[in-house]
């Protein structure tokens, strides 16, 4: 399978087996069921191991009334 990367505009090349082989060594999961998960976190290998630990839920901070305003405005100029 082939990806594009929009801001180097080359193709990477991913080995689908290479990725199947090292979930499967470090997981307790199946090769279909790895290639499952692999295609629901678009094909993300550390993204499937850290799934499978339980450590993938990463929590935002709430921000402050300054970083909010600050956002708004960021996101209105550069818009």
């Amino acid at each position: 399978m082939q990806t594009a990367d929009p801001s180097n505009n080359k193709v990477e090349e991913i080995d689908i087996d290479k990725l199947l082989d090292t979930i499967t060594m470090q997981t307790d999961y199946t090769r279909v069921m790895a290639l499952e998960k692999l295609k629901a976190l678009n094909y993300d290998c550390m993204g499937v191991i850290r799934d499978y630990l339980g450590t993938n839920n990463k929590k935002t901070k709430p921000k402050s009334l300054n970083q909010q305003i600050y956002s708004e405005i960021r996101q209105h100029l550069y818009s």
